[in-house]
């Protein structure tokens, strides 16, 4: 039913090649009635990806064919797979409850190009392709040709550039009613503070899985552009949910913006382009289902945030190693019952660490319902991106409504002096070889500059705005910068 590629910078390796943790998130549909059924219940197996190297600079959506270098499997991790709970309106005829798995398969991959020739590997200076084939999507997809095979492509930029994929928080299955303009979150983030831009694609279409060979080994040779699925007759990519359908990003605001006139079930694929000082290094395709059902007229209202039970807010700021922790919780109007269910990736060890606590990440009440919210930031979490995590709320009377209240959580650095968070300080260059400068804005006095690693250990102290660095192994290290009554956390990359 859908998916995406997701990674994370380890380690630069002597040579100058980078490691990553790759990640394969899948949407699987578990029903009895599920065709093809290859997985009726939670996956099990294992996945296998390709890994091209790309071959022009400068722009990773160009070139000609790319070769493969190496296959990776990805192991199944079964305690980040789960149920997607995708209850539709009940107002909606003849709605039911849909089975679905999100699962995650996870490998740390070693990058580079291997020189026969002189038997050792190098770095890549055009990037990297990762490629998932598998097949089928639902035969029930209204838009696209059925039992069509599925691809999923991420693209990582050169081994010169440090770079982390940016996260995201919505899951890719969502319900509503026909002849009413659906407002969706789809928040992103990016730890690396790179500009992230989305629009609606066509889904990719994969060419080697098919019913016969539903997991494919991954081929020498990689067709580019990736073939895109093609549209049944009536649909289109600027319509592609039938004629007077639209399909809209706001992409200042997180958010999907759709319109259908007739039920049915869609998918539809989001590309995410990410820009460094206006320069294109990474492009993630995410492909979602949309299912649109007739419904029932309804007047019932939407759960609301209720302050007998906690907090109204949902915006908050924590400094590292501080304890941020509130209760929320909802109630409705017409005193029906309520579902909460909650997810974000602040609550992923792989991701966060350590990561945020909720008492329930789901639960059915018969009344109001309430939740707490605990974290402790460690030290070197300090971002200038919001961590974030979405509370859904649904009311579950016969005319159902919900509501998706997103959370943002920033973290500042660690210091009982702060008063504010205002980035006055710049780093650069950052990638570095060996040298940064540190700027202060004009009047402001450095005290001190402490070095950390990414395990929170003091590593050296520098009393200079320049500082060497050419000794320490590549990677990833965070600068605490002690100025006037403040202190500041930068991360940088030794290259």
């Amino acid at each position: 039913m859908g998916g995406y590629i997701s990674y994370e910078f380890i380690q630069t390796s002597q040579q100058g090649f980078n490691t990553y943790k790759i990640t394969l998130t899948t949407y699987t549909n578990c029903d009895a009635t599920a065709n093809p059924t290859y997985q009726i219940g939670p996956p099990t197996g294992d996945q296998t990806v390709g890994i091209y190297e790309h071959d022009i600079s400068n722009n990773p959506t160009q070139g000609g064919n790319k070769n493969l270098l190496k296959t990776v499997q990805l192991i199944y991790n079964p305690s980040l797979t789960n149920l997607v709970v995708t209850l539709p309106p009940s107002n909606c005829i003849g709605a039911l409850q849909n089975c679905i798995y999100r699962a995650k398969y996870e490998a740390v991959v070693d990058f580079g190009v291997f020189d026969p020739l002189i038997g050792a590997t190098s770095p890549s200076l055009f990037g990297y392709h990762i490629v998932y084939e598998g097949c089928c999507r639902n035969t029930t997809i209204s838009n696209l040709i059925t039992n069509s095979a599925m691809c999923i492509h991420t693209y990582i930029p050169s081994d010169f550039i440090v770079n982390n994929s940016p996260s995201f928080v919505a899951d890719n299955i969502w319900v509503g009613c026909v002849n009413d303009t659906m407002n969706l979150p789809f928040t992103t983030f990016d730890l690396d503070g790179d500009n992230l831009v989305l629009s609606f694609s066509k889904p990719l279409n994969g060419n080697s899985a098919g019913p016969g060979a539903p997991f494919p080994s991954p081929p020498s040779i990689l067709n580019w552009p990736i073939t895109q699925n093609q549209y049944n007759s009536g649909y289109s990519l600027s319509n592609p949910f039938g004629n007077q359908s639209f399909a809209e990003v706001y992409n200042s605001q997180n958010e999907i913006n759709i319109y259908a006139e007739n039920q049915g079930l869609y998918s539809v694929s989001i590309e995410v382009y990410e820009y460094r000082n206006n320069n294109l290094i990474g492009v993630y395709n995410y492909e979602i289902q949309l299912m649109f059902m007739n419904c029932t007229s309804t007047t019932n209202a939407t759960p609301i945030l209720d302050n007998s039970l906690g907090t109204t807010q949902t915006q908050f700021s924590v400094a590292e190693q501080d304890t941020l922790c509130f209760d929320f919780g909802f109630s409705d109007i017409e005193n029906d019952s309520i579902l909460l269910v909650i997810n974000g990736d602040v609550f992923d060890s792989n991701i966060v660490n350590p990561p945020a606590n909720i008492t329930n990440f789901q639960t059915l009440s018969a009344g109001p319902v309430t939740n707490e919210f605990c974290w402790t930031p460690s030290l070197g979490q300090a971002s200038g991106a919001p961590y974030t995590f979405n509370a859904i709320v649904y009311d579950l009377s016969c005319d159902n409504n919900y509501d998706i209240i997103p959370y943002q959580i920033t973290v500042t650095p660690s210091n009982l002096n702060i008063s504010e968070y205002n980035q006055t300080i710049k780093a650069y260059p950052n990638p570095t070889e060996g040298k940064i400068k540190i700027e202060l804005q004009k009047g402001l006095s450095l005290h001190k500059i402490e070095l950390y690693n990414l395990n929170s250990e003091l590593i050296a102290e520098f009393q200079s705005t320049e500082i060497v660095i050419n000794k320490l192994k590549k990677g990833a290290y965070f600068l605490k910068v002690y100025y006037g009554d403040k202190i500041e956390v930068l991360k940088i990359f030794k290259q």
